[in-house]
């Protein structure tokens, strides 16, 4: 068993440390600011990319909502359409509406459909014709 003597037991490693990278800095200061600074611009561009991606994906989201609103809207001619907020007089203008707010959706980046992430938003008329609604 080796025994530690009474020198290495007040050394203080970190505040040695502390005392290496404070005395480094002070003599290397403007590549140190320069560092720090550049450090701090990459992370103001990578948080402004990330809320940037964050709000298009959520204006993608509310023109899903609204195509798929439409979708759902009844015809005139159906019986339970005079209590609807808003109706179509045909399908294929029910359609040309949705086609429209899904077109926009996908510009803005994929969205999530039918619980798969990364599904582009103009997909959707496609898969609800495959699947026979």
């Amino acid at each position: 068993m080796a025994r530690i003597k009474r020198k290495e037991l007040k050394r203080n490693e970190l505040a040695e440390t502390f005392g290496r990278t404070v005395d480094y800095v002070s003599h290397h200061r403007r590549g140190a600011i320069e560092a720090v600074g550049a450090a701090a611009a990459v992370l103001v561009l990578a948080a402004g990319f990330i809320l940037f991606r964050g709000w298009r994906e959520h204006q993608a989201g509310k023109e899903l909502s609204a195509a798929l609103e439409i979708l759902e809207a009844p015809l005139s001619t159906d019986p339970g359409a005079a209590a609807a907020f808003r109706k179509f007089s045909t399908a294929a203008d029910r359609e040309r509406e949705a086609t429209k707010h899904l077109r926009e959706a996908a510009a803005k980046g994929g969205t999530v459909v039918n619980g798969r992430p990364g599904v582009p938003a103009h997909q959707l008329l496609r898969m609800r014709s495959s699947s026979g609604d």
